[in-house]
């Protein structure tokens, strides 16, 4: 119900937005930045800290709702790539991360424990000692070997480790209330790592997922900057001959006068003089070696004469190719607006589950925090 102002805060070296806040409320200031963070304002009445209206620290906010409106949201395509290409190494860090933590004996033996239900009086039973109700670290070893075939032959250094860290009287031995209090702690270790390691893959599937949605908008951005800058090269800078088109339908010249009023001698043909300077006369926007260039490309035998009827045909079709060249202009245009639309549209799905995964980060980080 407050009447509320929204800013976007943003790291200094990274223009890419972390997050939105409310700078004020009601009319009045709510936000100060002290020491570099930001804390409710003086002025704001909203009480947080410290008495006498000195500003309190901002709590983490319960709720998550985003003040970006679509028009805001705009990526060019390095940052839709570089988005994509964050979104699966953070898949393939927590992916790796998960391999690496499953792989210690601690999770590995745990799991087994879990998996397969047996007991610590279970579990003394198999060894010589199981009458006096110990265990001792060489047995320990050859045991852990046994129910963690994974772990192969490689150091003891990990499994004593373990083993002296069950030891709770350090005695050199395991008796059946030490094997009792690890079984149960590792196998409640072993269920809140699987707990963890499904929230985990999700959310990794879930930024693989986003990528995809990325790689959508990337390729839809990728469509319409092209052809935007065809377009845009098009109209910015077209080929004299194309110039000499516009000129002459914008001024919806009759070709056949204007050239007859070139030949001033009357003999039937244009000389490269006679051409370079009615052309200038006529307005085009060239330079003298752009306009040349046009006379000899016209003058395709290289004779130094252009005929009457050559020229009235080469201006005739220019303007008929202009016609055609304003048609595929408009059209491109329009295709080009057509593409920017569906380019904003799969840009605006990447952000908001770009936002969606930043919310989810600050939520589990707010969660540990507890």
């Amino acid at each position: 119900g407050d009447i509320a102002t929204r800013v976007q805060v943003a790291l200094r070296d990274n223009s890419k937005p972390k997050g939105w806040v409310t700078a004020q409320r009601d009319g009045e200031p709510f936000l100060d930045i002290v020491d570099g963070e930001l804390r409710r304002s003086s002025s704001s009445g909203g009480g947080g800290g410290g008495g006498g209206g000195s500003p309190g620290k901002l709590g983490k906010s319960k709720g998550f709702i985003s003040a970006v409106d679509n028009t805001d949201i705009s990526y060019t395509l390095e940052e839709l790539q570089a988005l994509r290409q964050r979104q699966l190494d953070s898949a393939e860090e927590i992916e790796q991360n998960l391999d690496a933590e499953g792989a210690g004996l601690a999770s590995q033996l745990g799991d087994t424990l879990l998996n397969s239900k047996l007991t610590a009086k279970d579990y003394l039973q198999d060894f010589e000692k199981a009458d006096k109700g110990v265990i001792s670290k060489s047995d320990f070893r050859k045991s852990v070997r046994a129910l963690v075939p994974a772990l192969g032959t490689s150091s003891n250094n990990e499994v004593d480790a373990l083993f002296e860290s069950w030891d709770s009287d350090k005695s050199g031995m395991l008796d059946i209330a030490e094997l009792r209090a690890a079984f149960t702690r590792m196998k409640e270790q072993a269920r809140e790592r699987a707990a963890h390691v499904v929230k985990r893959r999700e959310k990794a599937e879930r930024l693989r997922r986003h990528a995809e949605v990325t790689a959508k908008a990337e390729a839809a951005t990728q469509a319409a900057e092209a052809l935007e800058a065809e377009l845009k090269e098009r109209i910015e800078r077209p080929p004299v001959e194309t110039r000499l088109g516009i000129l002459l339908v914008k001024r919806n010249m009759k070709v056949g006068d204007m050239v007859a009023k070139w030949d001033v001698d009357h003999d039937g043909a244009i000389d490269k003089k006679e051409f370079l300077k009615n052309v200038a006369d006529l307005g085009l926007e060239a330079s003298a070696e752009e306009i040349e260039a046009l006379y000899i490309k016209i003058d395709a035998d290289g004779s130094g004469q252009l005929e009457v009827p050559e020229l009235v045909m080469f201006m005739k079709k220019n303007q008929e190719m202009r016609k055609m060249e304003e048609e595929e202009e408009k059209a491109m245009t329009k295709k080009a607006a057509e593409r920017r639309k569906l380019a904003k549209q799969a840009q605006i799905a990447a952000f908001r589950e770009d936002e969606s995964d930043e919310h989810q980060q600050q939520k589990e980080e707010e969660e540990a925090c507890i």
